[in-house]
């Protein structure tokens, strides 16, 4: 995922997947990964610049992490 409000080139879609630019307010009307909107946090802050998993205390669970 890249944030840019210019871009010089061509998008290159791979075997994982298609590359497209798309509106940020049609969101919505895509399936995203369950993590998508915390990730999305971390490029909206200034506060916040990584975004990790770690394991719980009992190590059976992921939690998520923005620093």
């Amino acid at each position: 995922m890249f944030k840019t409000d210019k871009f010089k080139g061509t998008l290159t879609s791979s075997d994982e997947g298609e590359m497209k630019w798309i509106d940020r307010n049609s969101l919505s009307d895509y399936t995203l990964v369950s993590d998508f909107m915390d990730l999305l946090k971390v490029f909206d802050s200034d506060f916040y610049s990584e975004f990790m998993y770690e394991r719980n205390k009992s190590g059976e669970d992921w939690l998520i992490r923005l620093y």
